[in-house]
């Protein structure tokens, strides 16, 4: 288990994720040569930085997590070479449980991105020994909506999910901490 970060690394953490984050529910691909034969929906939290020692600051306050570099300048001389910091998953749902109540932009998204987890997780267990083979449909459409519900705050509109509104309910999966092997 991961050492609570002080506070006041919490809160520095969720200004830079306010700023310069992202909180996302990505559809990812079938893995070709493993079991799972369908697309999955993966939380995923990512800040991208010029400043590497702002990048290794938030790997060394979470333990968790991998920093990739990114050089786009071929693309656009205007652009700098960048550092991304990545977390997913449970991982992802405990520093957004975490940072929430610094959080303002982002907020909503984080308490989607929480709820959305934590159904995930509750699937898991559920189906635990061959539960990522094949997803029932149902619950792939369910994902689905918490995808777009992210997508809607982004794009300024309103988007009603019943089950994410009640965000202290959903905190409560995530507050003792970090599994090890959770990236």
């Amino acid at each position: 288990m991961i050492e609570k970060p002080k506070k006041t690394d919490i809160a520095w953490f969720a200004g830079m994720l306010d700023g310069e984050g992202y909180i996302g529910i990505i559809l990812q691909a079938p893995h070709k040569n493993r079991a799972r034969e369908l697309p999955i929906y993966r939380l995923t939290i990512e800040i991208t930085s010029t400043h590497l020692p702002t990048i290794e600051k938030i790997k060394s306050i979470w333990q968790v997590g991998r920093v990739t570099y990114r050089d786009r300048s071929s693309i656009n001389a205007k652009w700098h070479p960048s550092w991304r910091w990545d977390s997913g998953s449970n991982a992802a749902a405990h520093i957004l449980s975490l940072s929430l109540p610094y959080l303002c932009t982002k907020k909503a998204k984080a308490e989607i991105a929480i709820a959305f987890q934590k159904r995930k997780a509750t699937r898991t267990i559920q189906y635990r020994g061959g539960w990522n083979k094949r997803i029932p449909v149902i619950e792939f459409e369910g994902d689905r909506k918490y995808a777009e519900a992210l997508k809607g705050l982004s794009n300024n509109v309103k988007v009603e999910i019943e089950e994410i509104l009640d965000a202290s309910q959903q905190l409560s999966l995530f507050d003792g901490g970090l599994d090890n092997g959770v990236n």
